[in-house]
């Protein structure tokens, strides 16, 4: 009943895409097309299937090489050729515009007509929800752009590349004693949450696991899928999460007494002003949760928005440490900071870049503390663990250097 009512609204939405072309045709570029050709669309039968990072052209943007893609939350996707799947309200764009519209004259903002993907394989659904493929496409209801794919994202005949390996996660003191100083380090465990109760906000855990490949893989993944891939990159991220997360033993943040008292700081002041907290017990509700501890109102919010999942918002951390607790780091660290002005993968390289071009030996040791002290800031205002993160650091980014 849901997807017949869906069709339905989908249909009364191709209508007026088909007046809306109809009168652009002359400066967009757009081809006619009857409703019995989208009809026709929609029954294609899913031979080219599209994933993450296919590319896509607006029949209005100006520069016709930029390079926007289509990204997808891994909830409900499934793996095809290198890739998850696209489904019909995948619509996330990056960057989130196409340039400079020549339709409008203005910069572009799309606003894309029904929040989906049209002329998708109702026959081929991933999760119950229809599929895309290289036929579908999406109109601008801000200025009539046709946006249809140039690339299909797939990666055929390759396979996922291997950026971390599970020694890396493992301890390993011979590597350790290489460098004087260095610590040995703990074993990257997964700690379980397999329920919670969102009234009193604890989570239950179950048995906490050595780290094992199916956990490199999805470190992995999330690795490539949001771009943190060289081993300065790789090695600063690792570094932090490990910190925040006791490497794998805290995928909730720690807390003492009364857990609505001890986050209430949270509620208050700059402090909540900061994290986007509004209402009473978003301080515990919102805390840290993750690889990376994401913490906040405002950065459940839009980590919500961009997975296209409303319990990340409606149940918090408690979801989050259970559901996304790798994922929820790629998006902070490579997504949600750079939103903020903070571009945590290109401190990396800049960090990098420097240190390289230093001329003495104590010349780099000072960029390197300079920097990623910065790097550190954005992440834990309190700089906490610091040393650590930096020996972490230093650990990481050696065994990387050696994968080369």
């Amino acid at each position: 009943m849901e997807y017949k009512e869906s069709l339905v609204k989908m249909l009364e939405e191709l209508s007026a895409c088909l007046e809306m072309k109809k009168r652009a045709k002359e400066t967009s570029e757009i081809p006619e097309m009857s409703l019995q050709d989208i009809l026709d669309e929609l029954t294609v039968p899913n031979e080219n299937p599209v994933v993450e990072k296919a590319r896509v052209q607006c029949t209005h943007m100006e520069d016709k090489n930029r390079e926007v893609i289509v990204v997808t939350p891994p909830p409900g996707a499934d793996e095809r050729n290198g890739g998850l799947g696209l489904r019909e309200r995948d619509i996330t764009l990056k960057p989130d515009t196409f340039g400079f519209c020549k339709q409008l004259k203005r910069p572009c903002k799309p606003v894309i007509l029904g929040k989906r993907w049209l002329g998708c394989d109702m026959g081929n659904l991933i999760n119950g929800m229809p599929s895309v493929h290289m036929s579908s496409y999406m109109i601008c209801s801000a200025g009539g752009g046709y946006i249809s794919l140039k690339t299909n994202g797939q990666r055929v005949g390759s396979s996922k590349k291997e950026y971390v390996t599970l020694e890396m996660f493992q301890d390993v003191p011979e590597k350790t004693v290489k460098v004087e100083g260095y610590k040995e380090f703990e074993t990257w465990i997964y700690k379980e949450v397999v329920a919670y109760d969102l009234n009193t906000s604890l989570p239950e855990f179950g048995k906490t696991y050595a780290f094992s490949q199916e956990d490199v893989d999805e470190v992995n993944r999330v690795l490539e899928k949001y771009e943190i891939n060289t081993p300065e990159r790789i090695a600063c991220f690792l570094a932090n999460c490990a910190v925040e997360s006791g490497s794998g033993s805290k995928p909730l943040e720690q807390y003492k007494g009364n857990i609505f008292e001890y986050f209430r700081e949270y509620e208050q002041g700059y402090k909540a002003k900061q994290l986007g907290n509004t209402q009473e017990g978003d301080g515990a509700k919102y805390r840290g949760a993750g690889a990376i501890q994401v913490t906040g109102r405002d950065a459940y919010t839009r980590f919500s928005e961009y997975a296209g999942d409303p319990k990340i918002l409606e149940d918090g951390a408690l979801y989050v440490g259970k559901e996304y607790f790798w994922e929820a780091a790629g998006y902070y660290w490579s997504v949600y900071k750079p939103g903020d002005g903070f571009n945590l993968n290109g401190l990396c390289d800049e960090m990098a870049e420097m240190v390289e071009a230093a001329e003495t030996e104590g010349e780099a040791e000072g960029i390197f503390a300079e920097k990623f002290n910065e790097i550190v800031g954005i992440i834990n205002h309190g700089r906490e663990g610091e040393p650590d993160r930096k020996d972490y650091y230093y650990f990481y980014l050696n065994l990387l250097k050696e994968n080369e």
